[in-house]
């Protein structure tokens, strides 16, 4: 009976020790939104949804989203360098949206391109509409070439490519556009809410 009594003493003291409280598991939110700049009550920041990775502009209190770009999240183009900035054009206030994405096509064995697009897109905030938008485009290309057929001596080749107009905008709200061969000024159309071609 004594040694029964132990037992039971030795038992419960065992299953004090070992017993374990049942804690809350901590929920684990997968981040889905990147916020990739700021401005006075505007957020740029990506979201990736259902297998795309879109590009968003938060307004004010983040209630009211304009989506400026979705593309399928397997790409892996992230934006980088991102800005947003403020201006007038007149007395209406804008905001210039920009961005660069790089993304890499090939090989270094053979040839390799890595591609640098620059985007830029000018908003009416107010009026939740985009006004403009321009997309310069650098390739740099890099590829090994063979001198002979047997392919036992072999060059590295390099060369750039450009596409699209450089953006530039002007302290009054003007655009300019240029590439090698000409110049464009853009200006805002308040009829037609959009930037145009500035008449000579």
């Amino acid at each position: 009976m004594k040694n029964i009594f132990i037992i039971l003493i030795v038992l419960a003291f065992t299953n004090t020790v070992f017993s374990q409280k049942k804690g809350k598991r901590k929920k684990i939110v997968k981040k889905t939104s990147i916020v990739l700049a700021n401005a006075t009550n505007v957020v740029f920041e990506m979201n990736k949804k259902n297998g795309l990775n879109q590009l968003y502009l938060l307004l004010g209190d983040k209630k009211d989203t304009l989506l400026l770009k979705s593309v399928p999240e397997l790409t892996k183009i992230l934006p980088e360098s991102c800005v947003l900035k403020s201006f007038f054009c007149g007395t209406t206030p804008f905001l210039n949206v920009t961005w660069t994405e790089n993304n890499s096509i090939g090989d270094a064995k053979s040839k390799l391109e890595n591609i640098t697009k620059i985007n830029n897109e000018i908003w009416e905030t107010a009026a939740r509409n985009q006004v403009f938008a321009n997309v310069q485009t650098t390739t740099n290309i890099k590829e090994i070439v063979y001198l002979d057929r047997l392919k036992n001596a072999s060059e590295t080749q390099e060369r750039n490519r450009k596409e699209g107009f450089e953006f530039m905008l002007q302290t009054n709200g003007d655009v300019l556009l240029t590439n090698k061969s000409q110049v464009n000024t853009m200006v805002y159309n308040a009829v037609d809410k959009k930037y145009k071609a500035k008449k000579k």
